[in-house]
């Protein structure tokens, strides 16, 4: 039987927190996010951008988990020169690709398994 994870989302057509309870993630489907990411998250961009302007101007130091293959954390070390943030994942495949993409902000982005 599989395990459940529990996922906080952002729906940004409504402004809201939602909480789901979904299947646990597989590797493959970590590797097909990776490739496809674009196409499964509509106007993701657009989330991303959202989503930074919600973390405050002083923060310096912020947790992702589910980090996936580090697109958010990218995107707000980007646009928030204050900020340090630790990405935390259990997917190897999600950490490798993080690893690849935050490797430019040095110490500001920590990547990490739990």
């Amino acid at each position: 039987m599989r395990s459940s994870i529990l996922t906080t989302m952002f729906t940004h057509m409504e402004a809201r927190l939602v909480t789901v309870v979904t299947p646990q993630w597989e590797e493959q489907e970590s590797l097909n996010y990776i490739k496809f990411a674009d196409t499964f998250v509509p106007d993701r961009q657009h989330q991303l951008r959202l989503m930074a302007r919600l973390v405050a101007d002083d923060a310096v130091k912020l947790v992702d988990l589910c980090c996936g293959n580090g697109d958010f954390v990218d995107h707000l070390l980007s646009v928030n020169s204050n900020v340090n943030v630790i990405a935390m994942d259990r997917s190897s495949a999600m950490l490798d690709a993080a690893k690849l993409r935050l490797a430019r902000w040095g110490d500001r982005a920590k990547v990490v398994a739990f």
